[in-house]
């Protein structure tokens, strides 16, 4: 590895160096999402089939996200 390379792994980084994170998310071993979370603003939530998702059922898939990720401070 260069010396660039790890001088730039093992800085610390705050959650206002992070623009987005990317997160699969796999309802009931049946549909896969990509969750698009904004620390800063929004999650964004994508999916291919969205006649595969219940929507009754998205506040209780996104509650654990809301109160420990990264928008729970907002």
């Amino acid at each position: 590895m260069t010396d660039q390379y790890l001088h730039f792994a093992n800085q610390t980084r705050s959650g206002e160096d992070i623009d987005d994170i990317y997160a699969p998310l796999n309802l009931d071993d049946k549909h896969w999402l990509l969750l698009d979370i904004d620390p800063k603003r929004h999650i964004v939530v994508w999916d291919s089939i969205p006649s595969s998702s219940v929507p009754h059922a998205w506040d209780a898939i996104m509650e654990p996200f809301l109160r420990d990720g990264p928008l729970s401070a907002c």
